[in-house]
């Protein structure tokens, strides 16, 4: 089967658009920042949750930036806040395919983030 045909199909069942093409990247001023970033919210997520939150303030289009806000809110406990981040993320990027799966991951474990913690 064709890849576009298989798109089209699980567009049309689920009402989700799914593309190969990137939806978002980093600017270059934060790339390597974003890149230091995704590690320290493995290590210890409670520092990069400030820094986080300035960055989906300075850049709202990019979903991403919210995904590791919400990786690290989960990954410190504060599962209010992250949840919140993520219904948002969902809310305003709902073609978002990892705002989405995290969404259905979290209904099915909510501690699934832990097990990449250690």
């Amino acid at each position: 089967m064709r890849k576009e045909t298989l798109l089209q199909r699980f567009t049309q069942k689920w009402g989700i658009h799914i593309t190969d093409e990137v939806i978002d990247s980093y600017p270059e001023a934060i790339q390597e920042e974003m890149q230091y970033l995704y590690d320290q919210i493995f290590l210890n997520p409670n520092k990069t949750i400030s820094r986080l939150k300035d960055l989906v303030k300075e850049y709202p289009k990019i979903p991403s930036i919210k995904n590791k806000l919400y990786s690290a809110y989960m990954l410190s406990g504060h599962t209010r806040e992250a949840k919140k981040v993520l219904n948002e993320t969902i809310h305003l990027h709902p073609n978002y395919l990892f705002g989405i799966s995290n969404k259905i991951l979290n209904e099915f474990d909510p501690n699934i983030l832990k097990t990449y913690k250690n």
